[in-house]
């Protein structure tokens, strides 16, 4: 009998030794987005604890993680059974940023104050579409009464500068933020494109870092980072470690983290979507001013000349906005930032981008997957996509479903944004029935 339990109680230390050796390496990260996406959901978007763990962390493993709101010192903390801590920061400029050792580089900026304009003023259309089918595309979007498998949190409907429908998950309304993740790589291509447009950047110009000008990255072009065809070593991997994962909750200064992996293969000829590349990006647009404060106010200078008020853009903890992943906004506010798109650039009588640039930004990467990518944009090239829809449809796109569609053929932007991108909800038979619609 002893013998017997010797060995049960080997077999299970054995068992907890080979947990630990799997699981604990990766409690950082587990810990670190827990913490994060607590922080912005409680500080930026205003939702309660009970709520962000009962959705926001309720997926296997973040279950498992234990938030602590503390509000006296504007943080969030999670652990795994007293193991992993980590901790975020919330300031209002610079949204949630998590911290080791109050590492922060500053905790505290002043953004400046921009005219407000009018912008897109949410007038509702009446007619010209096919009600019923627009009924039919928020039955399908959205869960019934009490179940949450679809996932939809918000979907909103424009064509011809009016807004068709809207429709929101209980809870939710037109005044909810909800974070985009990677479609805020839309928001990094209207930011370069900004700076081509006032000659600040060029697309072709290459020996981009002093850090890279000794060895084959200095061949690297800005439109290599746009098409994500820059040849660097990555791993866009999110279910284990990797550079992704240890960029996004582990790194102190994203861009320099990203900008620090060698090449791999040579400039152009090697497609590889890389959340690193954006980051890239954001720390050549901060190259481009003379201090943080003129950066830091970058964004929002684009966002008010788009009548934009919810956008708030989080930093990593150096201060340097994380373009890759990091931007809350009402779903209406997204779809304004379409309708730039939309209409070649021009937001009212204000040409913020140039028509070159947009016809640039959707035309696809050659080595890209069946044409799926332009430059930081998502593409509907030979219907990789949408099967039944024109190819002319591009998109931003993000984590969990984050989807803005913009349908030039029927002058409209489409917003979904929720939980989920799969089943049951089925993102190309919600847009047939709304491009059926209009």
């Amino acid at each position: 009998m002893k013998k017997k339990l010797l060995i049960l109680f080997v077999i299970i230390l054995a068992l907890i030794g080979i947990a630990y050796f799997l699981v604990y390496p990766k409690m950082p990260i587990l810990t670190g987005y827990a913490a994060k996406k607590a922080c912005s959901c409680y500080y930026i978007a205003n939702r309660n604890k009970e709520s962000i763990l009962n959705y926001d962390l309720a997926k296997s493993p973040l279950n498992l993680a234990s938030i602590d709101i503390l509000e006296n010192e504007n943080m969030a903390e999670a652990s795994v059974f007293g193991l992993g801590n980590s901790k975020a920061y919330y300031s209002p400029k610079l949204g949630c940023r998590l911290i080791k050792n109050d590492n922060l580089t500053s905790k505290e900026i002043e953004l400046r104050t921009h005219p407000k304009v009018s912008g897109f003023n949410f007038d509702q259309k009446q007619v010209g579409f096919d009600q019923s089918k627009i009924n039919e595309a928020i039955r399908e979007a959205f869960d019934d009464d009490e179940k949450w498998e679809k996932q939809t949190r918000a979907l909103v409907i424009i064509q011809d500068d009016s807004l068709i429908a809207e429709h929101y998950a209980p809870g939710f309304n037109k005044d909810s933020k909800i974070l985009g993740w990677s479609m805020t790589k839309s928001i990094t291509n209207a930011l370069v494109g900004i700076l081509v447009k006032q000659g600040k950047l060029q697309i072709n110009k290459t020996a981009l870092f002093e850090e890279w000008l000794d060895d084959k990255r200095r061949n690297i072009s800005l439109d290599h980072l746009l098409r994500m065809n820059s040849g660097l070593e990555w791993e866009e991997n999110y279910a284990e470690i990797s550079p992704a994962t240890n960029m996004l909750f582990q790194t102190h200064n994203m861009g320099d983290y990203a900008s620090s992996f060698k090449s791999e293969f040579e400039p152009g000829d090697h497609w590889e979507y890389s959340s690193g590349t954006t980051n890239i990006i954001s720390k050549l647009i901060r190259d481009q001013f003379d201090n943080d404060e003129d950066y830091h106010d970058f964004p929002y200078k684009l966002f008010s000349r788009l009548g934009i008020e919810s956008f708030v853009m989080e930093a990593d903890a150096s201060g340097h906005y994380v373009m890759s992943s990091y931007c809350f906004g009402t779903p209406r506010d997204w779809a304004k930032l379409g309708l730039l798109y939309l209409n070649d650039g021009i937001m009212g009588e204000d040409t913020i981008l140039t028509k070159e640039w947009i016809d640039y930004s959707i035309t696809p990467t050659e080595n890209s997957t069946n044409g799926c990518y332009g430059a930081h944009l998502w593409l509907n090239t030979n219907q990789n996509e949408l099967k039944n829809l024109p190819s002319s449809i591009y998109k931003f796109s993000g984590f969990e479903g984050q989807y803005v569609y913009i349908i030039p053929s029927k002058n409209a932007v489409v917003v979904r944004m929720g939980l989920s991108k799969g089943p049951p909800f089925d993102v190309e038979k919600m847009m047939n029935l709304i491009y059926d619609a209009l």
